[in-house]
């Protein structure tokens, strides 16, 4: 009789090799994939939109809905844009909520931004992103 490891023995050891490279593959998925959904918005139909102010000029105001795992804070939003320029740090992010907006609710990201003042805002796009979401937001003032 030789000696050797039985098939029952074999079978034990390939299930915890199996499962072993399972626990590796998905704490690493879980670690790539947590910061990806953690800043995850949309902007509510509506949420973006152009008023005239009482001087007579076009402002516009975007609000968002926050749809990830953790608080939506100024600093998470990496891009915003109207028209194509960048007004992240011409605004006051978050005037209602500075100390951000927690998951599941909704909030002001900026309000009465003057879309004059990059070239007129009779149809223009706004752009906001965070690591995980990028959104391209038609916006047509009156």
């Amino acid at each position: 009789m030789k000696k050797g490891i039985t098939p029952i023995i074999a079978i034990i050891i390939l299930l915890l090799i199996t499962v072993a490279i399972a626990g590796v593959a998905w704490s690493f998925l879980y670690g790539y994939m947590t910061p990806m959904t953690a800043a995850a918005f949309t902007i509510p139909p509506g949420g973006a939109f152009c008023v005239r102010n009482t001087s007579n000029y076009n402002v516009i105001t975007v609000q968002v809905a926050n749809n990830g795992q953790s608080t939506l804070r100024p600093e998470d939003f990496t891009i915003i844009q109207v028209g194509g320029t960048d007004i992240k740090g011409a605004v006051t992010l978050m005037p209602d909520n500075p100390d951000g907006i927690s998951p599941g609710k909704s909030g002001v990201l900026f309000r009465n931004y003057d879309c004059n003042t990059v070239g007129g805002c009779n149809s223009t796009v706004v752009v906001v992103a965070t690591a995980s979401t990028v959104l391209h937001q038609p916006v047509n003032c009156p």
